[in-house]
Formats: structure tokens, C-alpha cells, sequence
């Protein structure tokens, strides 16, 4: 993405928006921009003059945390006005939403069902279980402890090195205070003699799968058929996900929406791309880094179906 490149001397802003429509402004970018603070500030100069901008990353090369920058920040209606497809052709699956953030004739009526997923084993160090437990506690009450017309239902469920534990069904009536107080309290449970401050072990990643199953089959269940359904995995990537390809079918068949995010130094992109619903869902939250990349999520979460409150 190169720069929005503004300037007043071009584009006589109070001019070309002197009408009275309302304004929108859909960027698309597969990219980042060769001068982004010259892009933020053209951004922050456009919105004086527009009422919505809606930035759209294409791809796995854009940076979320730019266009967080330059969209229009989030209110009643969406948390983000930023949205992540993986090619143009999937533009089409975001167009019912932008037009119901841009319709003022609308009913809402939306509900998501989220079950979070937790990489809880021996092989993940304590700093990146320590890692991936704030980036969840970030989710949780940065953006999905927000009030929106979405009635959103949450679920909690880990697995280790030979077994998977639900922890939280989404009929739980918990609040997410309490949520985050389990979540806090969770520790890894060792299963060799390299002390609990390291990693150790070679675990049978195919618990991922039985963990994926379960969701499938027991937490899901409980949906209602409206809900629009997803999975959040938070994994320190130290193992490449063997999901069968049966598994990975169902998902994608069923509209599931499948995310990651990836903490730790090591961990890896490409290698759980394959798992998810869009290669642009894949989130890295690095030590020290701040967690603002992942409001991105809460766009997703915050699906918004529009029912029209007139007969056209």
C-alpha cells in the first residue's frame, strides 16, 4: 500500500464533500504503506471530511495494526471498521456486513457463539503460556467485554499432551470477571523432569484434532442455527497442527470461523495457515508488543446480520 497521498493543494476537501450524502471511504490494500505516518496522517485529515472509513486487508502481508490506524474508530455499531479477507474474490462475504454498518433502516439481530482454545501443553514454555493467557485476557475484556447489539456467548476449552478439558460451556452464566480469574489461575501441568520453568517433552499434538472434535460435536451443539460459530486458538506454534483433512473439510464446510493467535518468538506463520478459515487469521502477539493488533478479532466476533425495518 503505498501512501494516501492527500494533499490539500490537490483536493479541495470542503468542495468535493460540500453535498449532503453521507460519505464512505472502502480502502483496500494487500500491503503495508512506504511511509505510514505520512499515511496515518492522511487518514486523520480525511476523516474530517467523511463519515465512515473502512479499511479492508487483503492477503497475509497487510498490517492490522496500520489499518487500525487509518479506519474509522469503533462505535455502537462495530468495534473496527477493519476487516481481513485473503483474496478479492472474498469480498463477497463482507459485503452483507458493510452494507449493514451503512444502513440506518436496520433491525439488529445478530449472535455469535466464541469457544476459545488453549495450548496447554508440556512442550509450551511458562513464558509463552504466560503469553498466550494476557493476549486471551486482552480479548477478553478489550474487546468482547463491550456493549454492541451482538449477543455474544462464550466457551472455554484446552488440551495438553494426551487429553482435552472443557472448561466453560457456552450455556455458562459465569461473568467474564470471573472468566478471566480461571483463565488466570491455569497452569500447565509437566509431563517430564526439566522443571516447570522450561519447555520439555515431545507432546501428541494429535490432541488438537480430538480438541477441534469436541468443539465440534459438544460445544457447538448448543449453538443456535442463527449464531455464527467460532474458534480462537491461542498456541505457541512449537509443533506443525496435524488436523486431517475430514476435519478441516467439516470446518470449512460448516462456516465455522477458525482463528489463531500465535505467541512466542518462534512461532511461525505459515504453518498454521492451513488451519484456518482465512490465511489473514492468523495473529502474532510478540513479547513487549502491544495487543491493540488483535481488536481485529472483535470485528469478526461482532458479525452484524441487518433485517431492514421497511418493506423495499
Amino acid at each position: 500500500m503505498t501512501s494516501l497521498n492527500i494533499q490539500e493543494d490537490r483536493l479541495d476537501f470542503p468542495r468535493l464533500f460540500e453535498n449532503t450524502a453521507k460519505r464512505y471511504v472502502f480502502l483496500l490494500t494487500d500491503g503495508m504503506s512506504i511511509d505510514r505516518q505520512r499515511t496515518l496522517d492522511a487518514a486523520t485529515e480525511l476523516r474530517k471530511y467523511v463519515t465512515k472509513i473502512l479499511a479492508i486487508g487483503i492477503g497475509t502481508e497487510v498490517s492490522h495494526n496500520e489499518l487500525l490506524g487509518v479506519a474509522s474508530p469503533g462505535d455502537e455499531r462495530a468495534p473496527e471498521y477493519v476487516f481481513s479477507v485473503h483474496n478479492f474474490n472474498a469480498l463477497y462475504t463482507v459485503i452483507q456486513q458493510l452494507v449493514a454498518l451503512t444502513c440506518d433502516e436496520c433491525f439488529w439481530n445478530t449472535s455469535s457463539d466464541v469457544t476459545f482454545l488453549l495450548d496447554m501443553r508440556s512442550g509450551i514454555s511458562d513464558l509463552d503460556f504466560s503469553q498466550a493467557v494476557d493476549a486471551l485476557t486482552y480479548v477478553l475484556t478489550e474487546t468482547l467485554d463491550k456493549s454492541y447489539n451482538v449477543t455474544v456467548r462464550l466457551a472455554l476449552v484446552s488440551y495438553d499432551d494426551e487429553s482435552v478439558q472443557i472448561h466453560r460451556n457456552l450455556t455458562d452464566t459465569a461473568t467474564t470477571d470471573t472468566l478471566v480469574r480461571y483463565i488466570q489461575m491455569l497452569t500447565v501441568t509437566r509431563s517430564c523432569d526439566t522443571g516447570s520453568s522450561g519447555s520439555c517433552g515431545t507432546s501428541n499434538i494429535n490432541t488438537l484434532d480430538k480438541a477441534l472434535q469436541k468443539i465440534e460435536q459438544g460445544i457447538f451443539s448448543e449453538s443456535k442455527d442463527e449464531a455464527r460459530q467460532t474458534i480462537i486458538l491461542f498456541t505457541n506454534g512449537d509443533h506443525v497442527p496435524i488436523v486431517p483433512e475430514p476435519t478441516l473439510a467439516r470446518l470449512k464446510v460448516s462456516g465455522r470461523l477458525v482463528l489463531v493467535v500465535g505467541v512466542g518468538e518462534q512461532f511461525e506463520v505459515g504453518s498454521f495457515q492451513g488451519l484456518v478459515s482465512d490465511p489473514a487469521y492468523v495473529f502474532v502477539s510478540r513479547s513487549g508488543e502491544q495487543y491493540n493488533t488483535l481488536d481485529v478479532i472483535a470485528t469478526e466476533i461482532f458479525y452484524s446480520s441487518c433485517e431492514l425495518s421497511n418493506n423495499f
